[in-house]
């Protein structure tokens, strides 16, 4: 029997397109304080091919995510085709120190 626990917004934060597809953190936040659900809020990190998008690593912030899901890709796949979180991470990396000089 399912419990429907509560309600939890999802948001686009990061995208970058990538060889073979693009990627894509989404940020998870609890929309209730009431919910039955002790989550805070977390990070996913996903890649679409455009055949599907399939989820590759999870964190506290948009960074930890990628870099779980450069590390999940190296895993499973390898060296057999480019690890798009890679790419995606030295951009977000990019993007960050650029940010943080217009402070």
């Amino acid at each position: 029997m399912e419990k429907i626990l509560g309600k939890m917004t999802v948001k686009e934060v990061f995208f970058e397109p990538v060889e073979g597809g693009g990627v894509y953190v989404y940020e998870f936040d609890n929309d209730d304080e009431d919910n039955e659900i002790f989550l805070d809020y977390f990070y996913i990190a996903t890649f679409d091919d455009d055949n599907g998008e399939g989820v590759w690593g999870i964190g506290y912030d948009i960074e930890t995510a990628l870099e779980v899901a450069e590390r999940e890709w190296e895993r499973v796949v390898g060296n057999e085709h480019p690890n798009p979180f890679r790419e995606a991470l030295e951009e977000f990396k990019i993007r960050e120190s650029k940010e943080g000089k217009n402070i």
